[in-house]
């Protein structure tokens, strides 16, 4: 009887010492998904804060170019400008006067 109840207590230690390694396991891997997904959030943060200043940067360079950009737009319908392409690129004449055709508008 004695041997019965030795192998009985045996195999409930047993039995426990797989239920505490288990539990340990079971523990450790949940630690790790946890720690990971740690990792990945803040992995994420640091992708998006690099993000965030390089679209700040070009906004401040975007805001900043109004000016330059009406400068060229002045230049580029300056009516010399305008002449000289016509006359060089596109082969266009000036009107002569007896060509000119003036419509009168309204009663004046």
């Amino acid at each position: 009887m004695k041997k019965k109840f030795l192998s009985f207590t045996k195999s409930m230690e047993a039995f426990k010492e797989s239920i505490s390694l288990r539990k340990t396991i079971i523990l450790l891997v949940i630690t790790t998904i946890l720690l990971l997904g740690y990792v990945w959030t803040r992995t994420k943060a640091v992708e998006l804060s690099y993000k965030y200043a390089k679209l700040s940067l070009r906004e401040r360079s975007l805001i900043d170019q109004p000016p330059h950009l009406r400068l060229e737009v002045a230049s580029l319908k300056s009516p010399s400008r305008l002449t000289s392409l016509s006359k060089k690129e596109l082969k266009l004449k000036r009107t002569p006067q007896k060509n000119k055709i003036f419509v009168k508008w309204g009663d004046k």
